[in-house]
Formats: C-alpha cells, structure tokens, sequence
C-alpha cells in the first residue's frame, strides 16, 4: 500500500486492504474471501525482502521517478534516444559512461512501474507490472541500487555539480526540436 499511496493510485485495491485487516487480526465476512483474494494473498505471500526492497527504493526515489516519467513520455522508445544521445554527451569520461549505464539499467529495469503505472491501476494490474519489475531483478540484483544510485547523482547533490542529466535532456529535446524543423 505504500506505493499505492506514494504516487496516489486511484485503482481499486480493496484485497489488499482486506488482507491488510486480515493479516492485523480484524474480523471479515467470509463472502470477502474468494479466489482473486486468495490469488492476491498467494502473490503477495511471494514478496521476499529484496523484492520489497526494489519496491522500497522505487518509493523513495519518486522525484527522480517523476521527472523521468516528465521528462520522457514517449516512454521506452524515448529512453534509447536519450541514452544514445547521453552516450555520445558522455564523451570518454569513465564518470559519465558510468552514469549513463546505471540510470539505463535502473530506468529499463523499473520501465514497468515508471512508464505504464496508471493512476486508475488496480490490485491485479499493479502487481502484474511488479512482476515484470522482479524478473528484471533475477538476473541485476543491483537495480534498486542502481535507481538509488541515479537519484542521489541527480537530484540530492548541489545544483552545480549533478546537473548532467538535465542538461542532457535538454540537449536532446533541443536536438529533437532542431531536427524537425
């Protein structure tokens, strides 16, 4: 429910709340438990540590999440743009290299919650894109590290010195405007 409050979901996500109820001790009717809270019961059971982890990081990190969803929403497809042009922006320095990989790992790895998370999603299709999220983290156990990692290079350092991003966006939407034209 955190996520759900935290970027404000407005879907219907009464199983949780009802397994929220449940799981505190409080009364239910038991028409309440059918098979899609049974269902949700069984996903939500499947939530280890670092999954709650990865979800955790995508939580605290809804500035950079925001101004990325601002910033790109053409999604995916606008991604590769920007991560082609900020490869060429980055020149030869190992910093910039660096700082390109890990913002196209993290934003690639959590694509499902930053670009196709609707505000009228529910319970089923919320978990669905969480999923997507948590087979991205079998094989890059690093994400939410690497999320972290490019909120604090961005947004939680003095202007002056972690402006890269936004300047590299900037070069783009100018290079994008410039191009069509």
């Amino acid at each position: 429910m955190e996520v759900v409050n935290a970027f404000d979901l407005k879907g219907d996500f009464s199983q949780i709340q009802e397994i929220i109820k449940l799981t505190g001790g409080e009364d239910t009717v038991m028409k309440k438990l059918d098979n899609n809270l049974l269902t949700t019961c069984s996903i939500l059971g499947g939530i280890t540590q670092d999954r709650s982890e990865c979800l955790q990081v995508f939580i605290k990190c809804k500035p950079l999440v925001d101004w990325i969803k601002e910033s790109m929403p053409a999604g995916l497809k606008e991604l590769k743009v920007f991560v082609d042009l900020a490869s060429i922006s980055a020149g030869e320095g190992d910093m910039e290299i660096a700082k390109v990989n890990c913002l196209h790992s993290a934003t690639t790895g959590y694509a499902p919650l930053i670009f196709n998370l609707e505000k009228e999603c529910d319970t089923k299709m919320f978990l669905e894109k969480c999923e997507v999220v948590w087979k991205e983290f079998v094989p890059n156990p690093q994400l939410p590290q690497k999320l972290e990692l490019t909120d604090v290079l961005e947004l939680r350092v003095p202007e002056e010195e972690g402006i890269w991003l936004r300047e590299t966006i900037i070069d783009m939407i100018n290079f994008m405007t410039s191009s069509h034209v």
